[in-house]
């Protein structure tokens, strides 16, 4: 993302993104900083709210902790991923599997999965009614 925005919400998105983006994260997870390159390369992601939790990359409705996930993807090893989904809305430790496969296939899945996501929120799932 480009410049800095009045809008909080977006404020924090951008911010997040900055954040992942100039972490070592090669060192958390094999795959995690790859991931994240790719994942702020498309431009339906880049608009929601990330955040790594368990070696996954997620992607939340809202921009503060109880996030509200829309879903997440996993780095598997050898070049492998998989996009899930959560099992109970904005949840996000267990999910259904929606596609596994390269790491373009999933950012694809992923982008196309929540290509017609609302905006994202400022605040937290809790605050804002979402759970």
């Amino acid at each position: 993302m480009t410049g800095s925005t009045e809008d909080p919400a977006l404020k924090s998105v951008e911010e997040a993104w900055q954040d992942l983006l100039g972490r070592d994260l090669s060192k958390s997870h094999q795959g995690l900083a790859d991931l994240v390159f790719e994942a702020s390369a498309d431009p339906v992601l880049l608009k929601l709210f990330p955040f790594t939790s368990m070696h996954n990359l997620c992607f939340s409705k809202c921009t503060k902790y109880p996030y509200y996930v829309l879903l997440w993807i996993t780095p598997l090893g050898q070049g492998d991923f998989m996009v899930q989904e959560p099992l109970v809305p904005g949840g996000w430790t267990e999910g259904t599997e929606l596609h596994s496969g390269s790491l373009q296939d999933c950012v694809r899945v992923a982008s196309n999965r929540l290509a017609n996501s609302n905006n994202v929120l400022h605040g937290d799932a809790e605050s804002l009614g979402l759970c």
